[in-house]
């Protein structure tokens, strides 16, 4: 059984993942509290957009994309 599992995102769930993640209170479990910051650590450095000055912008442009497709 191998260590590591790969997963294809669409950019923009990235982006809201990544910042959901980062606004999240610690968790309690500390098991589920690392894997969820283990996400995080994996999701920062693929996303050059956290640098921008217009994420903001850039993050609710992709959450009203996301939505329209719901």
């Amino acid at each position: 059984m191998e260590n590591h599992v790969q997963i294809q995102l669409d950019r923009r769930v990235a982006l809201i993942l990544f910042d959901w993640l980062s606004d999240r209170p610690d968790e309690e479990d500390v098991a589920l509290h690392l894997a969820l910051r283990k996400l995080e650590g994996a999701l920062g450095p693929t996303l050059d957009e956290l640098f921008d000055p217009d994420y903001q912008q850039i993050l609710s442009n992709a959450k009203t994309e996301l939505s329209d497709e719901a």
